[in-house]
């Protein structure tokens, strides 16, 4: 789905064109009454435009939701990824669901909103929205994949 964005938007994937970057994961079935919220980018270094796509599905696989967007004037990896997990979330919430599993392969953004402090980084600001939306959800964990 986020290749086929990519070249609607015209967008390069400067992560996914790495393959030392990506190791391919497939989806895993998870816990009955509970969701996944799987979490992918793609983005443009030099054109700082990126696209986001969220996809939740039930226990059994059956994908419920999802939600794409683009974003311009994105100046680094762990900014997409951060709003991409955000975008996620809020997908979550707006279709009032509970005991979600969020995945997304940054292992850097998942330990940066796993951290018990307050985020002092940059991006302060999306993380600590995360957080806030994970504790309205109830259930909530992020993982990495």
């Amino acid at each position: 789905m986020v290749k086929m964005l990519m070249e609607e938007f015209g967008v390069k994937n400067s992560v996914a064109s790495n393959p030392l970057l990506r190791t391919p994961t497939a989806w895993m079935p998870h816990v009955l009454n509970s969701f996944k919220v799987n979490i992918d980018v793609a983005w443009d270094k030099d054109l700082q435009v990126a696209v986001t796509a969220a996809v939740v599905r039930d226990h059994d696989g059956t994908i419920l939701f999802s939600v794409t967007r683009k974003f311009i004037t994105i100046d680094s990896a762990m900014h997409i990824e951060l709003l991409a997990i955000r975008c996620g979330v809020e997908l979550v919430l707006f279709n009032d669901l509970d005991n979600v599993i969020v995945e997304n392969d940054s292992l850097l953004a998942v330990n940066e909103i796993s951290k018990r402090e307050d985020s002092m980084s940059l991006w302060g600001n999306i993380v600590m929205d995360i957080r806030g939306l994970c504790n309205v959800l109830g259930l909530c964990s992020i993982s990495h994949i």
